[in-house]
């Protein structure tokens, strides 16, 4: 038998403010002893009618939910349950039941939207911001050229000049140059990756970005080029590689500004020219980049580009792959041209260690003629200064 405290379990039995399972728990015995001890002493029966009965069938006084109420929203789930003698899970459904919320987080949430501007406010602020960047960062999709002459013109396609490495053929670089410079007639698209400007990005790459001139040289160097073309470069272009690494980690895209002190064209990773030559329109898409590569087809990526592109094109221009084709091919039935331009950075070692050998200082060139559509590509330019003298003399 256990032993207890007759005077105080009569008067704790008497407080009808007080539930069984209160009393149990403090005698430390369950609520079946409790009301055999209280059938002994022939304690009368208490009305607990005000107590609320859970759904485990335990009644819980008024003053215990009130204090179970302040707790709550504040105490950790596993400190109620010891204290109530309950399980963790139980806590929560006993909330429930009593109809108490966690009231801080909640709370909490609804004070930081009451915080917030107002959705009119945040969408007018949006739009002004976007007319502002779009000044800011955006650059035309479609650019209008005109030359005005009766003659064929040459359009001779560069890309990745990568000024800067120690593997550039600069001697070709500075042929191909003087020879634009003289030809009448004979037109540049510069397109991405003019200098090398190696930026290191990660440990791994360490060596590479040492391989290289001193970026400020380099980038004095591919200033001079662009320069020294002068009206022979119809645009230039940009990429997401090394021209655009200091963009990347800047947000600010300094190639396009050189552009506009140089007052050049500019169309960043990609854009659609309408070149008027004479009174013949020829529409040139380039862009440094493109799906659908393939190591046996050249110019497979650059068809895939007239075909699902958003243009159509005379001419489509792919660049990054550092080896150099041009092809004609038929498409709504007009003769169109695939181009990938060349590289001037013949000797390349990161190339090199995935296979890629031979690569060659070629830059594809195409002869427009003025009055006609009509088109003659070349694989180096040198072989179409041939033609195009003789077309123009």
């Amino acid at each position: 038998m256990i032993d207890y405290n007759v005077d105080e379990f009569t008067k704790v039995w008497s407080d009808s403010q007080v539930c069984v399972g209160d009393i149990a728990k403090r005698f430390g015995v369950n609520r079946r002893t409790v009301y055999d001890w209280a059938n002994n002493l022939r304690l009368p029966k208490v009305d607990r009618s005000g107590n609320k009965r859970t759904q485990s069938g335990v009644y819980w006084t008024e003053e215990r939910i009130k204090e179970f109420a302040r707790e709550y929203p504040s105490t950790d789930s596993r400190i109620l349950a010891k204290k109530y003698g309950v399980g963790a899970l139980r806590i929560r459904q006993l909330a429930s039941e009593f109809g108490i919320l966690k009231k801080s987080v909640k709370r909490d949430v609804d004070e930081a939207i009451e915080d917030l501007p107002t959705y009119e406010e945040l969408m007018d602020l949006s739009v002004t911001e976007q007319l502002i960047m779009d000044k800011l960062i955006k650059h035309p999709e479609v650019v209008r050229i005109e030359i005005d002459t009766d003659k064929p013109i040459g359009l001779t396609n560069w890309g990745d000049l990568l000024l800067g490495h120690p593997g550039v053929d600069y001697v070709g670089v500075d042929s191909a140059t003087n020879l634009v410079c003289e030809t009448d007639g004979l037109f540049v698209y510069a397109g991405g990756d003019g200098s090398e400007n190696f930026i290191v990005s990660n440990g791994k790459s360490a060596g590479a970005g040492l391989n290289q001139q001193q970026i400020v040289r380099q980038r004095a160097l591919f200033i001079r080029l662009l320069q020294k073309l002068g009206d022979s470069l119809i645009a230039l272009g940009s990429s997401s590689e090394h021209s655009g690494w200091n963009r990347a980690m800047t947000g600010v895209d300094d190639l396009a500004e050189l552009a506009k002190r140089l007052n050049l064209v500019y169309t960043d990773v990609g854009g659609l020219i309408e070149l008027t030559v004479g009174n013949q329109i020829y529409n040139i898409f380039r862009t440094h980049r493109y799906k659908y590569n393939s190591d046996f087809n050249l110019t497979h990526t650059a068809k895939q580009l007239w075909r699902l592109g958003q243009y159509d094109a005379d001419i489509t221009i792919v660049e990054h792959r550092h080896s150099a084709a041009i092809e004609s091919f038929l498409g709504h039935g007009l003769e169109r041209y695939a181009v990938r331009t060349g590289t001037a950075k013949v000797y390349d070692d990161y190339a090199r260690k995935f296979g890629y050998y031979g690569q060659r200082f070629a830059n594809p060139t195409i002869i427009l003629y003025p009055n006609e559509r009509r088109m003659i590509g070349f694989l180096h330019m040198e072989d179409a200064m041939i033609t195009l003298k003789a077309l123009r003399e």
